[in-house]
This record gives C-alpha cells, sequence and structure tokens, in this order.
C-alpha cells in the first residue's frame, strides 16, 4: 500500500521521512507543514506512520551519517 505525503494539498506517493522522535524536532516539522487538525483547529498531530516526502526538503536538509546514510 502506498504511504502518501501527509502535507497538504501534496498527493505524492513516493514514500518520505517519518516523523522525529525528538519532541522538539517534531514540532518543528508540525510547524512547517502547516496543517491543522479538522475537527479541534489546533496543529494537527501526526500519526505513527504519516510520512513528509522529499519534495519539502532542500539538500541542505540532509547530513551525511558515520555509515554513509543520509539522514533528515
Amino acid at each position: 500500500m502506498p504511504q502518501y505525503c501527509c502535507v497538504p494539498q501534496c498527493k505524492s506517493k513516493k514514500g518520505g521521512h517519518l516523523f522525529p522522535t525528538d519532541k522538539v524536532m517534531k514540532d518543528k516539522w508540525r510547524v512547517a507543514i502547516r496543517r491543522t487538525d479538522p475537527v479541534t483547529k489546533k496543529l494537527w498531530n501526526p500519526g505513527q506512520h504519516d510520512r513528509v516526502c522529499s519534495d519539502h526538503f532542500t539538500a541542505a536538509d540532509y547530513k551525511t551519517t558515520l555509515t554513509g546514510n543520509e539522514a533528515v
């Protein structure tokens, strides 16, 4: 089953990055995507499987890890 990007108006099925587990960084992502909960009208809280596709990141957002992999 394809994973859609959770950013409003984005219909990408490319998969993407799971939200960080660090609360501060997670909150920064939540604010950056500008999505609100339709019921409470407050800042939306992502679920365990919600993702943000790579279209919403720049090359500067990625860092190379010690194992040579790229991470956001």
